[in-house]
This record gives C-alpha cells, sequence and structure tokens, in this order.
C-alpha cells in the first residue's frame, strides 16, 4: 500500500471542448470506462456525488472492481450531516439526521470498505459551521458513529 495518494475530486465531469473528454480521458471513452482509465493514473478519487446522496451500494461494489487493489475511494458525507439547511433547502426533507440515516451512508460505502477500497470519509463543512457546545456534541456522535462502523474521517 502506497504512503501517499493522490487524486482529483472526482472522475466524472461534464462533456464538451476543455473538459475532460479529450483533455485526460481519449475522446470516445465511454462512460462505463473512465474510472478504469483514471485509475490507471491516480491511486485515489474523492467520491463528490455522496455529498447530494448516499451512494448505492451496488454501483460501489462495481466501483471496487474497476480499480486496484491498493487505489483508495474517499467518500464526501452527505450533506445531510455537514450541511443541514443545504440538505433541507435542496430536498424540502427534515435535516434532522436519524439512526437511518447512518445506516443508509454505511451501508452504501460498504462495499467498498469491504473490498479494502474505503480510504477516510470527507467532513466538510460550510464556513457557517462554528464550534459551540451543540456542534462539538454533534462532531464527537459524528466521529463516533463512523469509526464505530470502521470508517476514519478527514
Amino acid at each position: 500500500m502506497p504512503g501517499l495518494y493522490i487524486g482529483t475530486s472526482g472522475w466524472s465531469y461534464p462533456k464538451g471542448e476543455g473538459t475532460w473528454d479529450g483533455t485526460f480521458y481519449p475522446p470516445k471513452l465511454a462512460d462505463k470506462d473512465k474510472l478504469s482509465f483514471y485509475a490507471q493514473y491516480f491511486n485515489t478519487v474523492e467520491i463528490n456525488s455522496s455529498f447530494y446522496r448516499p451512494p448505492n451500494q451496488y454501483a460501489a461494489r462495481a466501483w471496487a472492481g474497476k480499480v486496484p487493489e491498493d487505489f483508495r475511494f474517499t467518500a464526501k458525507l452527505w450533506q445531510k450531516f455537514t450541511h443541514p439547511k443545504m440538505f433541507e433547502a435542496a430536498t424540502g426533507q427534515s435535516w434532522r439526521v436519524q439512526d437511518e440515516d447512518f445506516e443508509v451512508f454505511v451501508e452504501g460505502v460498504g462495499p467498498l470498505a469491504e473490498a479494502g477500497r474505503l480510504g477516510p470519509l470527507l467532513a466538510q463543512f460550510p464556513t457557517s459551521f462554528r464550534p459551540d457546545a451543540g456542534t462539538l456534541e454533534y462532531l464527537e456522535d459524528l466521529i463516533r458513529r463512523m469509526r464505530g462502523a470502521g470508517f476514519p474521517l478527514a
């Protein structure tokens, strides 16, 4: 396992002139082949889509099968965990985190962990996040839950 991981915040980007297609990826490379191609040049990647919704466990299993053994995925935590106001505005759902929310997220990244391809999870908070008794208690709970599931946080 390498000591240094280098990658980008995703492997799937909009198409068109000046994008990754034809710049990094060969011009006619099928979307389904992009992760395998990417993994020839980098040894880690952030799953940015996990910010908007928990990963799909079947997709995660497929991703794990497209990369070498020493490759690691870093999943950004779901916005419900880190950006509650943004989550509520985007979905119309309550931002209050429930046990089931953790279970759904853990289930989604589980196949990556089982395959030994999951690196630390990325907890990115908004600039409005301030240290006070409530937020520190929430952070402690978040860390406890993720570590309890075997996932380190970054």
